[in-house]
Order: C-alpha cells, then structure tokens, then sequence
C-alpha cells in the first residue's frame, strides 16, 4: 500500500437536516464531514465531525465500512463474515474534496465535506454511490432495555436500476426497486442482508437485529436500509462486475459452500410424518419395487413420543430396531434423514432412564431460554451448547444408528408448542433482539462443526434447515421454503422466493414439492386438479438445487392417489433428474470450488437486458436450461422470454431465436424446457440412485455457438476431494471448426474407471431430445487422454485393410441388436444387474408405465418375413405379455414364459414378423394388461432369402474388417465400418472390396448385408 497523502481538513460548519426514515419518527441529525484521515496497511480510517469512519480494503474488489459516533471503532467478532483477509495492495490519493482509494479492480472515494462514498470501476465510472446529505447515521435507542442505536444508511439508485435478493420472501417480488421488506425471520420467510443490484455490486450488512429495507425513497431514486439496534454502521461492498463475481466475494468473506454427498442431490421422499419403522421400509420397497429413482427417505419429528422432545429416543414399540431400520435402507442404497428440533422438553415424569439427560445438560449451563410451557429453545449462540448439542445427537441417532442427515425443523425459531419471546431473552452474546436472525447460523454451525469433529467421518454433512443467515452456507445446509399452502397461487410464489435467494448467494434451496398443508381432510390428492397441480410443482422441484417430495398426506410417487398418466409424468421427470446427475453433481462441485450459483434469475446471465428484470417464473438451472414452470391451473401453454441467442426446445430439438417473447406449447406432461445453443450437457443412464453408475455417457451437443462444460467426478461421499481426490475433464465445442474436445483427464480418485464410454450425440429435430436415451452419432472409447470428434466423422477407428474371403460362415446367418442400445421410453432403463447379459447391460422396469418401451432399428434388403429372437429374464412366478409394434403399428402380443429369476436364468422366444425392405422398428412396449419382462437382446434371422446375397468381392480373412481387433468379426465391427465409410463414392480403394450390392459406393446397404454375412465370425 502506497500512502500518497495525509491531510488534515478544516472542520466544517455543522448543519442541521431532517431525515424521513419510514416508520420511525424523524430525527434531527449532523451532516457528516471529514477532519482528517491516516491509512494503514489494511485501509484507511477517517477521523469525522462526529465518530470515526473506517474503510478496510479486504480485497481488491470488496471494501468493508464501519461508521461510529464513538471515539473509536468498536471491536467485533463477526457471527457471518469468516474471512482472515491478507493485506492487500492499495493506493491513497487526494484529488480537491476527495480522498481516493485504489485497487487493481476499483476505487472507493470519500467526499470530505459529508463523508459518503462513491464506488466506481477504474475509469471513474459510479457503480455504487452513498446519499450525500446522510450516508451513514446511528441514532441512540433503546431495545428491550438496553441502550444501543438505530442504524441507517442510505444510497443512490438511478432510474435503470434493479435490485435482488434479501433472502426468501412470499410477496411474489423478484425485483426489489420500488419495495419495502422487513427483515425479520419466521416460518416461510429467511431474510439474508444481502442486495445485488443489475449494476454489478453487491451490499451485504453485517447486523443480526430486525431491519427493515425502503427501496421506494426520494421517487425509488433512493433505497435505505435501516436496523433496529447496533454499535455502528458495518456493511460490505463487493465489486463484480458480474453478478457471479459478486456472489464469489460474499462467499469470499463468508465461507464457501461444501460439497454434498451425491445422494442429496437426488430425489427425497417425505412425509409429515412417517409413523414406523415399517413404514419407512414400505416406502422404500415402493420406490425399488416400482422401479422409480430416490435417494432418500426421511423421519420427520414425533419418532421419540411417548418420551420427551430433546431426548432424541426413539420409540422401540415403533422403531424396534433403528440399526436395521439403517442397515436395509442402506442395502437398497437409500438414505436416511432424520428431523432434529433445537428444542427440550421437561417432564417430572419421565418414561425412561435417560430421558431427561440432554434437558439436564443444556439446563446446568444456563443454555435454555425460558417458554410459556415444557418446551425450552437452546442458545445457538453459547458455543459451550452447541458442542453439547451435536454430542447428544451424534449419540443417541447419528452416531449410534447411523442416519445419513439431518432435518433441522423449527430453526427461526418458531414459538412451537409452547411461547418463547426471543427479543427477550439473554443469549450468551446478548439480549436476543440484537441477535434474532442470527439464531438459525448458531445452529447449523453447531451441526456441521459437531459432524466434522466428532464424526461420523466416513460421510459429509447434509443438513436441511428451514431457516438461515448470512454465512449459513458454510455449515453444509439447504434452506427450504417452510410450511406453505397447497395450491397454485403459493406455488408461484415460491419461483422468486427461490430465486431471490439464491442471487444472495445461497446457492441451496428447495421447497415442499405440492405445499406442505396437504392433510387428509385439507387436500384431497385423488382429484385431476390436485394430481395436475402436484405435477407442475413436481416439475419445478426436479431443477431445483435440492429435489423434495414433503407435506402432509401421502405423495409417494407409486401411490394410488395419482392416475396413470400423473405417474408417467412424475417418473418422467425423475427419471430426468437422474439422467442428468452428471450434470448436476457438476455443478455442485462449480458451486463449492468456484462459488458458482445453480439456480439463476435471468439478470445473472442477461446482466444488461431489462427485459429479464421483473422476470418470477423463468430461470436458469446450471449455464444450458431456461427453466419455465407452469403455475397457472389448467394452462396448456405458457409466455416465454428467449434471451438472446439461439435455444433448443429440449422436447423436440426445434430451435427458437432469442431476444424476443413467445407463446409455447406446455402440455401437462411436459414443461417447457430450452437449452441454450453452444450447451454440451452430459447425461447418464437411466439409474435408481445417484450413484449407481457414471457409464455409458450421453454427451449432447447443442450447436450453435462456442460452449465448453467440465465434467466433475468423485467418491461420492467423503471429504477426500478436500485433499485434490476427484477427477475432471473438459468438453470443448468449437463452432467455427465443427469439432468437440474431450480434454485430457486431470485428477484421480479411489474406483475411478479408467476407461470411459462417451457417446456423443449432435442435437438436431427428432434427434438427442427428451430424456430417452439417444442414439449416438459417435462412441468415444475414453482412456483419458484427449481426443478430437469432428462433427460427422468417427474418432479413433482404425482404417481397414482390404483382404480376401473368409474361409468360414456361419451357418446360421443372424444379426444381433443389443436392446440397450435401442430407443428406450415411458420409464424403461438400461441396468446391470445379475449376469449373462451381453453388451454393457439389459433393459429393464418395462412395467414403470403404460407405454413403456424398447425400439430398435432394423435393416433388411427386401421385404418379407423374418424370424426374430427375443432374449429375455422373467423371474414372476407367472409367464408374461409383451405387445409387439412394427414400424409404429401393433401387430401382435408375445407371451414371455416364467425363467426362474431376474438374475441370470436366460431364455429366448421366437416369433417371425412381416418387415419392409431397408429400415423398420421394433418395439417391445408394455401395453395395458401386459406384465413385465427383463430384455436382453433381439436377433433377427435372414429367413427372407434376399436376406443373404452373397457378394462378388468380400474380405477373406478376420483382421481385414476386425476393426477393433478382438478377434470377432460382429455388429462392433460394422458400426465401425458404417461410420467410417458411409456413402464413400468412386475408387477409395475399398469400394470394390465392400461395394456388396454393387451400386457404386459404400453405404448402410453394404453395411448391413456385411453385418448379415459375417457377424460372429470368430
């Protein structure tokens, strides 16, 4: 730091002005001015007319303001910011009235005749200005008897000015210009004193007293933001320009956000309340029996009666053996959460020994606040409690049980049972009303530090939390939108809640998927307008951070409270979640190693269009979706903003221009759904859980524009990616050159896969749309070095070398197609379970779904008919049906006799079918009334004897078309080959060698009659 100047300033003349500050009576103030100033190595302080003015330069981009009408600085251990900053580097200058502070990225400019402050980027440009007349002011007050001061500051805000965050509100605002706000948390409200603003700043204020927010001053010319108690001014400035930069400084000074386990960012089945043991298993066995995805199932509260709240037992007549309970959630690869209150309970008569131990302890200490009945909070600010508190639940559930996370209900809190006054009581800081937003910090430190130090070690912290404050994000919690309402209207509401929330930099936040008053005697869930509205929450919730199904009623997605085409719907978009967990546990990793934001209002991206200002129901998920709920009962369409740039519809592939606004089509099956030119997003394979399986890859290739994605992987659930155990690789589109990038792997981690299979598609209409699995354009066999796709050509196929005949074939000619690698819909999924199925799986859950189905692409040279293998697992007690389509018509049931098991007892059924010449479908679908069957492989026989011409110049040996030299010539041979000389024309060197039909070029017919001729020739 370079001290240019130290001047010593006149003293001013006092000036008396009267400020209007809302609800509070106006006040007789001193205009502030300074009298001189003296820089150090961390900022400057300013000796003022009246108090002292403190600049501390934390960053080249993030400046922290203190204002006092003491003689000095008061000291402050901050409760949110956590940052130890270096010293940075900084100039002072003095230019007329101005003392200016310079950075590598900004500069800050104390005007000395009224003290306020202008923020401006290097040229001189304002981003940020401070009220010339009153900046900054305390006024003496008192608070439930204490002494203290109202704190205000006050700012510019030009016409074109928008304004975002302070948390999770229910007003239906995304923009707060022109608003008031009253930040006080409660149930369905979580304020956090963050506001970013379209200008590329950001103000976070360090006070933890009820505040109030005026964004409507001087004509909405103005906003001031006034707390109801506190020492001195204390607010934080973070320079962006963008906003990502501006949300990466608040977790700068605030702490980052850890990495979740994998399973959390799956799918989560709640209920208010499960009421057994059993019943947690028989939801578990619904979710696996029915084939539906899930991840997590969860213990609300009333588990410990008929003992005490606070004791965390749990009922042994209900929950006989919780260590079971654990154990066969886990063997399903499910996981447990389980609701923690931050509340005691006394009882004289208590029901067993014991039960009164955790009561005792925090009592002894004096860590219970008083109530108006048995039910005690505990102070999360008494450091001495909050070590206590995770003792007791690591103990008695966590530890003993092994539950995988914890809900922590009530943490605003709520006076629930009984009364509790929290500006009333005394904290281990303080009176409570200085404290109040900051009750929810204290326990989620004490939950993420217990989990940390005292385990268990082997698993990451995952907290639910229904309430927050600045800094929470460093204590590994999700905030979700508390007890809310169950119908359209509350469910609009909650898009910018979220929204707003995250901009704050928050980055996880979730919502009880359909409201959580859905009592039986409130709800009905069997009505088409309840199923209707459930689904449109349910498809907002799948591109949320965190992925929730919770309230009152059952809402198990296999229930019988929904139709058949509501769980087509729901197991659609589940089955979305999970194909796009590569994606998203992406990220996941962004958020926690780049201070990344998943869930993203518009002006995050589309910082200078206005028009994405006042945008509530659209957002971004990640840099590729632009999300759009529908909100509206009984809508079939919806309006849509296109930002600029060219979008995909993810349904059909079609392509819109941006910059404009549209009606869409959004039937209730489908939301609409765009991704952005330039995206490669990768999607996996149909799995139950989050973890299940990270191959084949599906990467998809939205052209259009430059694009590049990293592709994060890890154990899944340790903290071993702390110390550098994770792996990443980079996809690059280049546009101009047509050609993707798959980067050299960098990183390693215990069971990573050496080879990857990438499958990479290039989306176009009808093709690599919806959530089906496509049909790759190009396979990469991935070691981890790098390799180059050129859109249209095959990497990594070796060129064959033209020979002669084989000396043997089969007898029996057949073609194999591998049933994964067909068109898969309606719920059917690709697994790998059991043993003996060929190729990289079987396909299974034909059952998930009236429709549900298997198409694959067929070629024959003429028409006639074809005998058809199906090989396949039936492991029911009872022979099943399956319906048959040919090119898209049903031409008969198949009956699919009992095998025994769904494990490894294979058989194969015959039938013969009618097929055109050249290309045709067949389809394996679950109809209404059909059963359900594993599917393996078909292999269609050339009984038409067009089938098998035999051709006049063919290779005579193996290794001329083993293209991948595993000794055997089969279908992997010719996909290589149809790829690599595809409609090669005239004299390559190949074409009179593989030219088979004889028409002057090297094409899929060719292709085919070669696959028919020589496949599974060893």
């Amino acid at each position: 730091m370079k001290i240019v100047k130290n001047v010593l300033i006149s003293l001013l003349t006092l000036g008396i002005v009267f400020c209007g500050i809302g609800p509070y009576k106006t006040i007789q103030v001193k205009a502030l001015s300074v009298s001189s100033y003296a820089a150090d190595t961390n900022g400057v302080t300013f000796t003022m007319n009246s108090g002292k003015m403190r600049l501390q330069v934390c960053k080249e981009d993030i400046i922290r303001v203190q204002y006092t009408t003491a003689s000095s600085i008061p000291s402050k251990t901050s409760l949110s910011v956590n940052k130890v900053w270096d010293k940075p580097s900084f100039n002072v200058t003095e230019s007329g009235d101005t003392v200016i502070i310079t950075t590598s990225r900004m500069k800050a400019k104390v005007n000395k005749s009224n003290g306020s402050i202008a923020y401006t980027d290097l040229s001189d440009k304002v981003v940020l200005s401070e009220d010339s007349t009153n900046s900054k002011s305390l006024t003496p007050a008192t608070v439930e008897g204490v002494s203290t001061n109202k704190i205000q500051t006050i700012f510019n805000s030009p016409t074109d000015e928008a304004l975002f965050g302070l948390g999770q509100t229910q007003d239906s605002v995304m923009n707060r210009k022109g608003t008031t706000a009253h930040l006080a948390n409660g149930n369905m409200w979580i304020y956090i004193p963050v506001l970013v603003s379209n200008k590329g700043y950001g103000i976070f204020w360090d006070n933890y007293s009820a505040s109030d927010f005026y964004g409507n001053d001087s004509s909405n010319t103005k906003y001031r933001y006034v707390s109801e108690a506190g020492d001195m001014v204390d607010y934080y400035y973070f320079y962006g320009p963008s906003i990502d930069q501006v949300v990466a400084g608040y977790r700068t000074a605030t702490g980052s956000a850890p990495l979740y386990p994998k399973w959390a960012y799956g799918l989560f089945q709640s209920k208010d309340y499960y009421n057994s043991q059993s019943e947690l298993l028989a939801v578990k066995d619904g979710y696996r029996n029915n084939k539906i995805p899930l991840d997590c199932i969860v213990q609300d509260w009333n588990y410990w009666s008929p003992y005490t709240w606070g004791s965390h037992f749990m009922d042994e007549s209900r929950y006989p053996n919780p260590t079971t309970l654990m154990n066969t959630l886990h063997s399903a690869n499910v996981h447990g959460m389980i609701s923690i209150w931050p509340e005691y309970e006394y009882t004289s008569s208590p029901k067993k020994t014991g039960d009164q131990d955790n009561y005792n302890a925090l009592n002894s200490i004096g860590a219970l606040f008083p109530s108006g009945g048995n039910h005690h909070f505990y102070d999360t600010l008494n450091a001495n409690a909050r070590t206590l508190v995770y003792q007791q639940i690591y103990d008695r559930l966590i530890g003993k049980y092994g539950w995988d996370g914890i809900w922590a209900d009530n943490t605003e809190p709520q006076a629930y049972p009984d009364s509790v006054n929290m500006r009333t009581v005394n904290t281990a800081l303080g009176k409570g009303a200085f404290y109040i937003n900051a009750y929810p910090l204290g326990h989620s430190e004490a939950l993420y530090e217990g989990w940390r130090k005292v385990g268990p070690s082997q698993k990451r912290v995952y907290i639910l939390t229904r309430s927050g404050f600045a800094g929470q994000q460093r204590y590994g919690t999700t905030c979700w939108s508390g007890d809310i309402d169950c119908n359209f209207a509350t469910f609009a509401k909650q898009i910018p809640a979220g929204l707003n929330f995250s901009i704050t930099g928050m980055p996880y936040w979730t919502t009880d998927i359909g409201g959580y008053w859905g009592h039986p005697g409130r709800v009905d869930w069997t009505t088409s307008a309840n199923n209707e509205m459930f689904t449109r929450w349910f498809q907002f919730g799948a591109f949320n951070p965190i992925f929730r199904v919770h309230g009152g009623g059952s809402r198990e997605l296999y229930g019988s409270q929904w139709s058949a085409s509501t769980k087509a719907t729901l197991l659609k978009f589940d089955n979305l979640r999970y194909r796009l967990m590569p994606y998203i546990y992406s990220l996941a990793w962004k958020v926690t190693n780049e201070s990344y934001s998943m869930m993203r209002p518009l002006v995050f991206d589309y910082q200078n269009d206005s028009n994405v200002y006042n945008i509530k129901d659209q957002f971004l998920f990640g840099p590729s979706f632009l999300v759009n709920p529908v909100t509206t009962a009984g809508a079939t369409s919806r309006s849509v903003y296109f930002p600029s740039g060219t979008w995909y519809d993810f349904w059909s592939g079609s392509t819109v221009n941006g910059g404009n606004r549209a009606t869409v089509n959004a039937p209730l099956s489908d939301m609409p759904l765009y991704v952005k030119a330039g995206s490669i997003v990768p999607m996996g394979p149909y799995i139950q859980y989050a973890s299940q399986s990270i191959d084949p890859l599906e990467i998809r290739i939205y052209k259009g524009q430059n694009g590049a994605f990293t592709l994060y992987e890890d154990e899944g659930d340790t903290y071993n990616y702390e110390s550098g155990k994770y792996s990443q690789i980079k996809f690059t589109w280049n546009e101009s050159t047509q050609k993707l990038t798959i980067g050299a792997r960098s990183g390693s981690y215990t069971g990573m896969p050496t080879n990857r299979t990438f499958n990479i598609v290039w989306v176009s209409p009808n093709h690599g749309n919806g959530v089906d699995v496509g049909t790759a354009d190009q396979v990469v066999k991935y070691d981890g070095s790098e390799v180059v796709v050129s859109s249209g050509s095959t990497p990594n196929s070796p060129t064959p070398t033209p020979s002669s005949t084989p000396t043997s074939t089969p007898a029996s000619q057949s073609t194999l197609y591998e049933a994964e690698n067909g068109t898969l819909s309606g719920g059917t999924q690709v697994v790998q379970t059991g043993t003996g199925w060929s190729g990289t799986g079987k396909i299974a859950y034909f059952d998930a779904s009236v429709g549900a189905n298997c198409t694959m692409n067929v070629n024959v040279p003429t028409a006639g008919n074809y005998q058809v293998d199906f090989r396949y697992l039936v492991g029911f007690t009872t022979d099943q049906t399956e319906s048959i389509y040919i090119n898209g018509t049903h031409v008969k049931d198949v009956t699919f006799p009992v095998t025994g098991n769904w494990t490894d007892t294979w058989a194969t059924v015959s039938d013969n079918f009618a097929l055109n010449a050249g290309s045709n479908t067949i389809k394996v679908q679950h109809d209404s009334g059909d059963g359900a069957i594993e599917l393996d492989y078909i292999k269609l026989y050339s009984n038409n004897t067009s089938m098998t011409p035999t051709p006049t110049s063919t290779p005579s040996s193996v290794s001329s078309i083993d293209l991948n030299n595993d000794g055997v010539i089969n279908m992997a041979d010719v996909i290589l080959l149809a790829t690599r000389f595809n409609t090669v024309k005239g004299n390559a060197g190949y074409v009179e060698l593989y030219d088979v039909n004889k028409d002057g070029a090297i094409n899929m017919a060719d292709v085919i009659l070669i696959a028919a001729k020589f496949n599974t020739v060893v």
